[in-house]
């Protein structure tokens, strides 16, 4: 998993001296720890920066370098110093959104990060943004199967989210993976649990779109039948196959269940949902903050730090749609 970061600096002219030296000390810092990450096989930092009362972006860039950061990409804030807070938020509002999408692509932004990554501010400095984002979507391909060939993992299970939910689909089910020991899709057996974990996924990801609504019924969802020759595995021929061979894990999970294939594809979906919303509630910190990054609630306060967009919206413009959504995210998990 790698950590999409957008840093908020401001110039050294614009500092005094101990504001400065610290915010010089926190680029250190970062750098030194995305080094440690990466020699640690952890996850790789990947950097954009917008910068405050800079020349130019070949300044800003410069001032990077002579700290060890390499970004991906710079921009600077043109709003005259005498500028109001609110101009200056706006500003910074409209470039932290064109960064996240241009460079976070598929990135799903998470507030705890800010808090286990140190993210205090200083002086201005800090995480002004972070996300996660899955390195390796699209280049997962399956384990060699009788009736598939080349078609990639999460490219395939991407088209069953809700629509403005299909690029997180890398990062959501790669979250979830470590939980459930799946530390490689080599494997049938693991591909399978994957797949099975993805859809769960996906079909709950639909209900928690439609809170407050009409909340699809328990066995109701994706249809297999409808499926991809990618994500079949577990129905239609590969079902038929692994029965006829036995032992192996479609098999296994199929074994001493009784109705048709879609109702029991279903069901397999269903257990796994409460163990699915719970993991991913542990990464984002809670039931609140989970909703409000499957809302893009904070998409509109981008002009602020993200732990303090969360508590803001938390504390002040907080929707009534957006606490069902939380109730329903506790609920589903068994909270």
């Amino acid at each position: 998993m790698d950590y999409f970061c957008i840093l908020h600096l401001l110039t050294p002219e614009r500092l005094n001296e101990a504001q400065a030296q610290a915010q010089s000390h926190r680029l250190h810092q970062l750098r030194n720890n995305a080094t440690l990450s990466v020699l640690s096989h952890g996850p790789r930092f990947t950097y954009s920066v917008i910068g405050t009362g800079f020349a130019g972006v070949d300044e800003l860039d410069r001032y990077m370098w002579d700290h060890g950061i390499r970004t991906t990409a710079a921009e600077v804030a043109l709003v005259a110093p005498e500028a109001s807070s609110v101009e200056l938020l706006s500003d910074l509002q409209t470039r932290a959104r064109r960064l996240m999408t241009q460079k976070g692509y598929g990135a799903v932004s998470n507030p705890s990060l800010a808090s286990r990554t140190d993210g205090r501010t200083l002086s201005g400095v800090g995480w002004h943004w972070c996300a996660m984002r899955e390195p390796h979507a699209g280049a997962v391909p399956k384990p060699r199967m009788r009736h598939y060939r080349d078609e990639t993992f999460y490219d395939d299970l991407g088209r069953f989210f809700p629509e403005r939910m299909a690029p997180w689909a890398p990062t959501l089910v790669a979250l979830l993976r470590p939980a459930f020991g799946l530390w490689h899709l080599r494997s049938q057996a693991n591909w399978l649990e994957a797949t099975l974990l993805g859809l769960a996924l996906a079909r709950w990801l639909h209900e928690f779109d439609e809170v407050p609504g009409v909340v699809v019924p328990e066995h109701d969802g994706i249809d297999p039948g409808v499926l991809p020759r990618a994500c079949r595995p577990s129905v239609e021929q590969e079902l038929a196959f692994s029965l006829s061979m036995g032992g192996n894990h479609a098999a296994r999970q199929f074994s001493g269940r009784r109705g048709a294939p879609a109702d029991i594809f279903n069901r397999l979906l269903a257990e796994r949902q409460a163990a699915v919303v719970r993991t991913l509630m542990r990464v984002f910190g809670g039931a609140a903050e989970m909703a409000w990054v499957l809302c893009e609630r904070g998409l509109d306060d981008m002009g602020m730090p993200i732990d303090q967009a969360f508590q803001f919206f938390k504390t002040v413009s907080a929707t009534e749609r957006w606490r069902q959504q939380v109730a329903f995210v506790e609920q589903t998990a068994g909270a």
